[in-house]
C-alpha cells in the first residue's frame, strides 16, 4: 500500500535516494534508463563545479533562473 512522507507518495518497491538535497521516491520501472540520466547530470555537476572554481561560471545565468522562480537575488 502507498504511503505519503512529507508529501511525497512511495509505493512499495519503490527506491529511496538521499542526498544532501533531499529525498526522492524512484518507481522500478523507470530505473533501466536512468543510469544515462545519472551520467548527464553527473557531468554537468563536474562542469559547474570547474567553472565555479576557476571563476567561470556565469552568474547572471544562475541569477535569471532564480528570478524567474521568484526568488529575489
Amino acid at each position: 500500500m502507498p504511503i505519503a512522507c512529507a508529501g511525497m507518495v512511495v509505493h512499495p518497491g519503490d527506491l529511496i535516494i538521499g542526498d544532501a538535497d533531499g529525498v526522492i521516491a524512484l518507481s522500478p520501472d523507470i530505473l533501466p534508463g536512468l543510469l544515462p540520466l545519472v551520467k548527464k547530470q553527473a557531468e554537468k555537476e563536474a562542469y559547474l563545479q570547474v567553472a565555479n572554481a576557476e571563476g567561470t561560471a556565469d552568474p547572471e545565468r544562475f541569477n535569471s533562473i532564480l528570478r524567474a522562480k521568484g526568488c529575489p537575488v
